[in-house]
């Protein structure tokens, strides 16, 4: 069974690691070439402004949620908390510590005082695997990003 916990700045090299293989793994290969030395600085921010969950399984950590909390645009008064990031390893995903990094990270969320809960679901070669667990955990579509590369 995966222990769920609040990463530290050791845990910060494996997860860069694990944010090489989700780039790979999307779209944003065609677009980013980030090295583990600019992931682990970005993933640094998100600790100091927000939070970062890990699953360890076997002594390893084997996935994160990265997430932040900020007010919304179009009210500033609501705060949202900001999925940044949520991987498992591959050969982790059909099991329960994705689903429990998840709820991790909505009692975070609502014990820092966000109004609600934004979170994205990735497209892997035209598929949204996340995106038939969400609405079952009570979420609902309000946005979906879409990428064009202008450089």
């Amino acid at each position: 069974m995966a222990t769920i916990r609040r990463a530290t700045e050791d845990d910060l090299p494996t997860i860069a690691q694990m944010g090489t293989k989700f780039i790979k793994y999307t779209e944003y290969r065609n677009v980013v070439s980030a090295s583990v030395d600019e992931i682990t600085k970005s993933l640094e921010k998100v600790l100091e402004v927000g939070a970062i969950f890990v699953a360890e399984i076997d002594g390893a950590v084997r996935g994160f949620i990265a997430a932040m909390i900020h007010p919304a645009w179009f009210a500033p008064s609501v705060s949202i908390a900001l999925e940044m990031a949520w991987w498992m390893d591959e050969d982790y995903r059909n099991g329960t510590a994705g689903i429990r990094l998840l709820q991790t990270y909505e009692r975070w969320a609502k014990e820092s005082g966000a109004s609600f809960i934004c979170m994205s679901d990735l497209v892997i070669n035209g598929e949204a695997p996340i995106a038939a667990i969400l609405p079952r955990m009570g979420y609902r579509i309000t946005e979906r990003t879409h990428m064009k590369e202008i450089a």
